[in-house]
């Protein structure tokens, strides 16, 4: 009994200590980038269409605080040319252009490419913006409003953002408080059942679109504005450096969602709920804002006349960006929160001195129009034996893979709008949890516009793992500074007072949340002797990314398209410059018997394993296990990721509760990729690491987490 309570204590303090290892950084600096981007398709009729239309959304300028996009030059074309080509701009200032073949070929071929300027610039940030706000800009006020998918309405969504808000003195406050729930609360899934705000509040589970969609319903309902925002993310990482780890931030290239958030003072600020508050990073597209992703879908979307009926159209998407400039200089520091994912904020200082009492949200006014609605509906890195020859590199940045694959295709993710005289389809919606009282009401809408629109269109110190210093590392040239984006001065400037720095949000105490919104009770404990499947284990299993997507019957013998959010999210991890680990977080004592990871191989031979190590202080320590040898010509060269099982059978290894890492070895020259998961499903925020195969320490920290499975039996 004795010992049985030692270990159940030693547990307990295992995970806790996992899980303070997480927070915020606070970054400053900026990132200044010219983008070339091109998303190209293919769409093949096998059986004909006696009618095609297709239609895109031009990018424009936008210009905030922090976050600046300049369009140098754009350009749409269509192969053959459509016999009809029209351009409007819908009620949220979205240029839509819109082409249609009346006789189309059996293959249209379209090219949407971009030239922009895109600086994020992360300066010092003044507001004065207090909370709830009194009242909004008439133009403004639709975007806080209820939709199918952003159920600002829903008692259970009213609930939870008053329990996040209390006491929040300032908008910003409660935005933070807001995103970083929301942040930890989902688990990013590639495919999830619905795409609405509720749904994701229950469940704890969703893509973009949900984590967009669930932000924007806690901030409607408390009066905040917000608009989704839909465009392109590019894969190329970038790094912040703080107490002496390098946390590298990547995207997969592909389709994105993510939000804007309307303040009196600052005008509107892009937020990416999945990873930073304030800013977005210059590796964003931005194309088209609304109310919602069912609002947000004319770019890319395709509607077609079958000829034969209901046989799916063949595509073959490619999405390339280049950066031919690229400055990256920021710098960071952690301040602790209760945050399993990292998230990026810049350095903001607040002037308000108003309370949650002095500034009453106030009803909207009589004569405000109506806004309109969408329609309803973690072990380690092996040696990875590198070539004599190899050079060290100069800085342990993770590479790009060599040989890239198509990005995600159009599939319509959200409930269609009606198409060729078709019927649109319900978003589903969840059962509703407990029952709540009214949220208060939205602010007022003023006569005219309170902030002017922009005049351009054109884990912390003590709870992270400290690793050793990189003796003898090599640093990178330093980048040209960059000039910072001039602004008026702010309160402190004028009176001479310091504006007071702004803390980290405090999480909201979970008894004042509604059921549906608190974290799920743990399962049953497993019992010895009983089989263990353990892991981060969603991922679109045997997915093409270049020809994905399912139409939509929206009339007889009609069919839509609409873009997709299914995105191929992998690192080249058989690189002879860079290693990688994931951390592995075990409850209980362990027989391993079987690793598999979520690989794809684009080609080349030799011989693949995976390596066992123990955690030493948040980094991978002494080699405990060996699989057995894979051939990698086992693993199928077609499109798509899948597991790939490692046997420990003939030494089964012996694992106790604590943090292992997993790492995949190799000889030869296989080219392959290991697929993840944005965000830190399962694991701790720094447990995915990676480092130069010359450097001595795990210096480096990614924002994602590998996919894995570890297979045996609980002891």
């Amino acid at each position: 009994m004795r010992r049985a309570l030692v270990l159940v204590v030693c547990l307990f303090v295992f995970l806790m200590a996992v899980a303070a290892q997480a927070g915020e950084i606070v970054v400053q600096g900026g990132m200044d980038a010219n983008m070339d981007f091109v998303f190209h398709r293919t769409v093949a009729f096998p059986g004909g269409a006696s009618r095609v239309e297709c239609s895109f959304v031009a990018p424009k300028g936008f210009v905030s605080t922090t976050y600046t996009q300049d369009v140098k030059d754009f350009s749409l074309e269509f192969s053959p040319k459509p016999d009809k080509r029209t351009s409007r701009t819908d009620a949220r200032g979205n240029e839509i252009i819109t082409a249609q073949w009346s006789d189309p070929p059996r293959a249209v071929e379209m090219t949407y490419a971009a030239k922009t300027k895109s600086v994020t610039r992360l300066d010092r940030i003044t507001t004065d913006a207090a909370f709830p706000l009194p009242s909004v800009p008439r133009d403004v006020s639709p975007y806080l409003g209820a939709t199918p998918l952003v159920q600002a309405d829903d008692p259970v969504i009213q609930q939870t953002a008053r329990a996040l808000t209390q006491g929040a003195a300032t908008e910003y406050e409660a935005a933070s408080k807001v995103v970083n729930w929301v942040a930890d609360h989902v688990r990013y899934v590639s495919s999830p059942k619905s795409y609405g705000a509720l749904y994701s509040l229950e469940s704890g589970r969703g893509n973009c679109q949900n984590y967009s969609h669930l932000t924007a319903a806690l901030l409607r309902a408390v009066g905040v504005p917000v608009r989704i925002v839909n465009g392109f993310t590019v894969k190329n990482p970038y790094s912040v450096r703080a107490e002496n780890i390098t946390y590298t931030f990547k995207a997969g290239q592909g389709r994105h969602s993510w939000i804007e958030v309307w303040f009196p003072d600052l005008g509107w600020i892009p937020f990416d709920p999945q990873k930073t508050s304030l800013f977005v990073s210059n590796r964003f597209l931005r194309i088209e804002v609304g109310l919602d992703n069912k609002e947000t879908q004319n770019d890319g979307r395709i509607r077609w006349v079958s000829k034969s009926g209901s046989e799916r159209p063949r595509l073959n998407t490619v999405t390339t960006a280049e950066l031919p400039a690229d400055v990256v200089k920021l710098s960071g520091r952690t301040r602790e929160a209760e945050l399993r994912n990292i998230l990026l904020y810049p350095d903001v200082a607040e002037t308000a001195v108003a309370s949650r009492t002095s500034a009453p949200a106030a009803k909207p006014a009589a004569s405000e129009p109506a806004a309109p609605a969408p329609s309803p509906q973690k072990a380690l890195v092996p040696p990875v034996h590198p070539a004599p020859a190899a050079k060290p590199a100069a800085e342990s940045e993770p590479p790009s893979k060599p040989k890239p694959a198509a990005s995600a295709a159009a599939r319509g993710e959200t409930p269609p709008a009606p198409a060729l005289q078709a019927k649109p389809a319900d978003e589903p919606q969840p059962p509703r949890a407990s029952q709540a009282a009214p949220a208060p009401s939205p602010p007022e809408a003023s006569a005219a516009p309170a902030h002017p629109k922009p005049a351009a269109e054109s884990e912390r110190p003590k709870s992270f793992p400290e690793p050793k210093p990189a003796a003898g590392k090599n640093e990178a040239t330093p980048e040209p500074a960059l000039k910072p984006t001039p602004k008026p001065p702010s309160e402190a400037d004028r009176t001479g007072t310091p504006a007071k720095p702004e803390p980290s949000p405090e999480p909201a105490p979970e008894a004042q949340l509604p059921e549906a919104a608190r974290p799920k009770p743990a399962a049953p404990a497993p019992q010895p002797g009983q089989a263990a499947v353990i892991g981060n284990l969603d991922f679109p299993e045997n997915v093409d990314f270049a020809d994905y997507g399912e139409p939509v019957k929206v009339g007889a013998h009609a069919y839509e398209l609409t873009r997709n959010f299914m995105v191929e999210t992998a690192e080249y991890v058989t690189t002879q410059a860079t290693q990688f680990a994931q951390a592995v977080a075990l409850e209980r004592p362990l027989r391993l018997t079987r690793i598999g990871l979520a690989l794809h191989r684009y080609g080349g031979n030799g011989s693949l394993w995976v390596e066992v190590y123990e955690d030493a202080g948040g980094q991978p320590g002494e080699l405990l296990a060996t699989s057995e040898l894979l051939d990698p010509r086992l693993l199928s060269l077609k499109p798509g990721y899948r597991w790939a099982d490692f046997s420990f059978r003939d030494e089964p290894a012996s694992l106790r509760p604590g943090v292992y890492w997993i790492a995949l070895a190799f000889t030869g020259d296989p080219i392959v990729n290991w697929f993840y998961t944005p965000g830190k499903s399962i694991g701790p925020s720094w447990g995915t690491r990676y480092k130069g195969v010359f450097d001595p320490s795990w210096s480096g920290a990614l924002d994602f987490e590998f996919n894995y499975r570890l297979k045996g039996v609980y002891q």
